[in-house]
């Protein structure tokens, strides 16, 4: 079993590797410009690996600043999309998103259960934020509406792009190391419950 772990952790860090061996000398040579610049990047287009980004980036500047880097990248990169879409192509990727399945469910998901639904999308990687950021803006969702969700979404899944890659084999055989990042996103998903709470009580939403 142990081997098994082994194995999927070495495929897992070959993957990112092989992509980090091409953006991590490019930031290395630009410094915060392609260190945020590249998040951005994979806000338009999806393919670009955020994983290997996050660890280049935390190779480079350490974790700190390296995971800030990713976060303020991500995020301006994604409220880009939003703003696109919501106030230049809404009518054409709503007639788009009638074609494209998967864009049509996230849409039709957060027409009737954000904002829970958008944190949990923005959560995981699994999701391409390109489509949710679409999804936000044909659906009409406010800036703040988006923001909120947005960055507590975010500061989540690049914490576990950072600490999966390091730690997938302590998920599998220590149960507490599982735990623990259970926990902490428990704990994110309650701090936004309160502050879009706040939120919707200040303007009278609620």
């Amino acid at each position: 079993m142990g081997n098994e772990f082994l194995t999927m952790e070495n495929v897992f860090r070959m993957l990112n590797s092989q992509y980090t061996l091409y953006i991590e000398p490019l930031i290395e040579n630009y410094g915060v410009l392609l260190g945020i610049g590249f998040p951005i990047l994979e806000a338009f287009f999806p393919p670009v690996p955020l994983a290997a980004i996050v660890l280049a980036n935390i190779s480079i500047f350490g974790f700190g600043l390296g995971y800030l880097y990713s976060l303020i990248g991500t995020c301006i990169g994604s409220m880009c999309v939003y703003y696109i879409v919501k106030k230049i192509a809404r009518d054409w990727f709503e007639r788009f998103s009638l074609k494209h399945e998967r864009l049509h469910k996230i849409k039709e998901r957060l027409k009737h259960s954000r904002p829970d639904a958008l944190f949990f999308l923005l959560c995981f990687p699994a999701t391409p934020s390109c489509l949710v950021s679409i999804a936000a803006g044909i659906v009409g969702l406010t800036w703040k509406e988006y923001f909120i969700p947005l960055v507590f979404g975010k500061t989540v899944m690049i914490f576990l792009l950072s600490y999966v890659s390091h730690h997938i084999i302590g998920l599998f055989s220590e149960p507490l190391k599982s735990a623990l990042v259970l926990c902490g996103l428990l704990a994110a998903y309650l701090v936004f419950r309160k502050v879009y709470q706040n939120y919707m009580i200040k303007n009278d939403l609620l």
